[in-house]
């Protein structure tokens, strides 16, 4: 009968209704065959009040109703048909039935009512929670014994699959063989109450070219009563693309894609502690391009980049068999060398050398650079900052050889680095508590045979190092950028006590001052000039620069430009040490100089080597031609003096001369020579820090 009465609910036409009133034709037809109405009450009770209560029940108090009231009166009707009519009796109890039956009918009705909201609004809030589920933007799923028994339709899009295709499946055919470990045990631990959630990123099988990778969120629940695992699952591939892009920007290179020094402090310390962990030997090379600025400043950065990469790829095809490529910035390279013997290691730092130095061609041009290498070898107790510390200093002794070579470390390069370091640190102590000194050394005019200069040079007295060589010194301050303030500060020392020269009644002098090249390259070198005279109230006209051949080919266009300015300043500008640099006699003509200087190296053996002797006489003609004077540098004995006299030099300067001597010693030695000073009005007093 329910079953009757569920396919009436659906199928609610006058076929039905027949039915319906067939149905309810039976209690009168029964109770007309029993015309002693013996069962009367029984049966109208059973197969009149249940079917109205289960119509009630099923169709609600209208439909309740009306059956009651059309059976009702079909039953009076049929009732009235019996040879006995109905009796008064029965007219009573049917009236009584009736009432009975239409509150019954009523109360059912509004239970009903209540039912069938309650279950409307259940339905409503399933289909809407089935929809949200099924088109959710994330992925929702459930699985019992490691099967899938509901994915919606995110999870199917996502593999590419149908649903009913994934039902059934085991989660794992999809997850990736690295990621099964990991997952299972977290579903084992949900399984036993271990974890009462869990999230879990993994990669899935490739369904596409690329990887893809869902980030996974479980918990426990139960399906008719049995343990069942629910969860979401969130496509994290662009996210997780996105982070390993960040990471290995983070680790690598822009430029050449090596390793950078987050990696080399990260990846390579693991490396490193677990081979020194288990005895073996382990090496680092600590790589520098030689003069690759040079390549920069002459070819342009972009093909400085075009040949740093071509250049990273050399060193990488010649270590990648063996070891890891680093590159820790600028044009530095740390090569970390485990298992391998000293053998091995110099056999491919020779390789590294030599395959560096081969040709590069390079739009058009070719492009040559050498390198230099530091190599230390670990010994007990290091760690890996320790060793690259040694390379690196390892390094500085190859690059102070002249480069294109390797150097290994050794306790004597220890030794020496310390005391660099130390030079270092009071170095910069130095100059705030007053511990250099300038010291000058005159200079002599070969035609007039009078003093025609000094020349400033700078001293460092440490109290606790000592007098320093301003050969250990100065390579130091030009490394660390301390020659900028030192070299100013000669520049003013140098500038005052020339006024203080003239302001004491000498004669007026200029005073030059040798300039290094981290100094000239300032932008504001000119202002800085020009803010010195104006502070030391001299004359610019008084004041000679002298720069090396380094400096003024570094860019030469941009050299000249910049020197053209100090000479309209007045300031005149003199070449130091020519000969010891690129000694290029083609430039000499484009460079606006007023003083050649020839370098020491050549005034040593000028009567005892021909070459030597041809070559600073033609310097000598060819700066007279050009209208340049020339001074030489280093003179120690009459000998050199009488020859660099035959070749016309100009003036000289050097211990046969003169020693430095400070400026109060200078004051006395100007007025030993007094009757030369005031017969010779403009003479030339040069500074420098040499």
């Amino acid at each position: 009968m329910i079953k009757y009465l569920r396919w009436s609910d659906n199928k609610d036409t006058l076929k039905t209704w027949i039915l319906i009133v067939i149905f309810y034709s039976f209690p009168p037809l029964f109770d007309y065959i029993d015309i002693e109405d013996e069962y009367f009450q029984n049966i109208f009770w059973f197969f009149y009040l249940i079917p109205t209560l289960l119509i009630s029940f099923k169709k609600g108090t209208k439909f309740g109703g009306v059956v009651t009231g059309v059976s009702s009166l079909l039953f009076l009707l049929i009732e009235s048909w019996q040879p006995f009519g109905v009796s008064k009796h029965e007219v009573i109890i049917f009236f009584e039935i009736t009432l009975i039956n239409l509150i019954v009918t009523l109360l059912v009705g509004i239970l009903v009512k209540r039912n069938q909201e309650k279950r409307r609004a259940l339905k409503e809030s399933e289909e809407r929670y089935k929809g949200l589920v099924e088109n959710s933007l994330i992925g929702v799923f459930m699985i019992q014994d490691h099967k899938l028994v509901y994915v919606n339709q995110w999870i199917a899009a996502f593999f590419g699959l149908t649903q009913e295709e994934l039902l059934g499946k085991n989660i794992m055919d999809y997850v990736k063989e690295d990621n099964r470990t990991s997952l299972l045990a977290h579903f084992q631990k949900l399984i036993a109450a271990k974890e009462h959630f869990f999230q879990d990123e993994i990669q899935t099988i490739e369904q596409a070219e690329s990887a893809r990778y869902l980030e996974i969120q479980a918990t426990l629940t139960s399906i008719n009563g049995s343990s069942a695992i629910i969860g979401i699952a969130i496509d994290v591939t662009d996210k997780k693309k996105a982070k390993d892009e960040l990471v290995y920007l983070a680790y690598h290179d822009s430029l050449t894609g090596l390793p950078n020094k987050h990696y080399l402090l990260n990846e390579v310390t693991k490396q490193f502690n677990q081979m020194t962990s288990l005895g073996k030997p382990v090496y680092i090379l600590y790589l520098n391009l030689d003069r690759f600025k040079l390549i920069n400043d002459s070819f342009g950065h972009q093909v400085g980049d075009q040949l740093f990469r071509l250049v990273s790829k050399r060193i990488v095809d010649i270590i990648a068999p063996i070891g890891k490529t680093v590159r820790t910035g600028g044009d530095d390279f740390i090569i970390f060398l485990p298992d391998s013997n000293e053998d091995q290691v110099l056999e491919y730092t020779r390789s590294l050398l030599k395959g560096i130095s081969e040709p590069y061609f390079l739009e058009s041009q070719e492009i040559q650079i050498t390198a230099s290498i530091g190599i230390s070898s670990f010994e007990q107790g290091d760690s890996l900052e320790e060793l690259v510390q040694k390379a690196s200093s390892a390094l500085h002794f190859a690059k102070d050889f002249g480069g294109n070579q390797y150097q290994l470390f050794s306790s004597s390069i220890g030794q020496q680095t310390n005391r660099r370091l130390q030079l270092e640190q009071r170095l910069r102590k130095a100059l705030e508590q007053n511990h250099l000194e300038v010291v000058y050394q005159p200079k002599l005019n070969l035609y007039t045979n009078r003093i025609s200069g000094v020349e400033a040079l700078i001293r460092w007295n440490d109290p606790i190092l000592g007098v320093v060589s301003p050969d250990e010194f100065i390579p130091i301050a030009e490394e660390t950028g301390m020659i900028i303030p030192i070299g100013k500060w000669v520049l003013e020392k140098s500038s005052q006590q020339n006024g203080e020269w003239n302001k004491s009644g000498y004669p007026p002098i200029h005073v030059c001052v040798n300039i290094s090249s981290k100094q000239f390259l300032q932008d504001d070198f000119v202002k800085m000039v020009q803010q010195v005279l104006q502070d030391a109230d001299l004359e610019p006209k008084y004041l000679n620069l002298e720069i090396t051949e380094g400096i003024a080919l570094y860019k030469i266009d941009d050299t000249i430009e910049k020197l053209l300015h100090l000479k309209q300043l007045g300031v005149s500008i003199s070449l130091d040490d020519f000969g010891t640099g690129y000694s290029s006699l083609s430039y000499l003509k484009r460079l606006p100089i007023d003083y050649l200087k020839i370098d020491r190296s050549f005034i040593n053996g000028i009567y005892e080597d021909k070459q030597d002797f041809a070559i600073i006489d033609s310097i000598i003609s060819l700066s007279h031609s050009l209208g340049i004077n020339v001074v030489a540098e280093g003179v120690e004995d009459e000998l050199q003096l009488k020859t660099l006299r035959q070749l016309h030099c100009d003036e000289i300067q050097g211990y046969y001369y003169a020693m430095p001597m400070t400026a109060e010693k200078v004051n006395h030695f100007f007025d030993e020579k007094g009757e030369y000073l005031l017969d010779r009005r403009t003479l030339v007093t040069t500074g420098g820090m040499k």
